[in-house]
This record gives C-alpha cells, structure tokens and sequence, in this order.
C-alpha cells in the first residue's frame, strides 16, 4: 500500500502547511478590517468588506479542506498499522 512517502509526497506535513497558510490568510484578513474600523472615518471607508468577507471565507474553506486531508492521512496510516498488525 503506498502512502506517498516514497513519492517525495508527505500528506501529513502538505496539509499542515495549508492549514498554516490558511490561518496566516486569515490572520491578515482579521487584521485589514480591525485597522479599518480603528482608524479614521476615511479609513472605515477604505474597508471593503466585500473583499474581506471573500478573504475571510475562502481561508476558512482552505484550513477545513486541510484539516480533512489530515483526518484522511491519519484514517489511512491507522488502516495501514491494522493490515500491517
């Protein structure tokens, strides 16, 4: 059964670097619109909340597409330790 390792393929550690990434996405995002709403009134208006909210969701998407990926990698490794026993 291949697990991808001798692939040059990692799973486990491809999915921490997405979740990583994501919550980093998220972080600036979280940031732009509190710097926004602490500002100045021009400031506030700079905020597109539109473009935010984009930001917001899709790196929520990305850490739960990740955080998927490593309940599969775990799923798989568990499986392979049951055969292998």
């Amino acid at each position: 059964m291949s697990t991808g390792k001798e692939h040059g393929m990692d799973l486990t550690a491809i999915a921490l670097g997405g979740v990583e990434r994501a919550q980093g996405d998220m972080g600036r995002a979280a940031r732009k619109l509190a710097a926004g709403f602490a500002g100045t009134e021009n400031a506030r208006d700079a905020v597109d909340l539109t473009a935010l909210a984009v930001e917001l969701s899709t790196a929520r998407r990305s850490f739960e597409a990740n955080l998927a990926v490593l309940a599969a990698a775990d799923e798989m490794a568990e499986h392979s330790l049951d055969i292998l026993a």
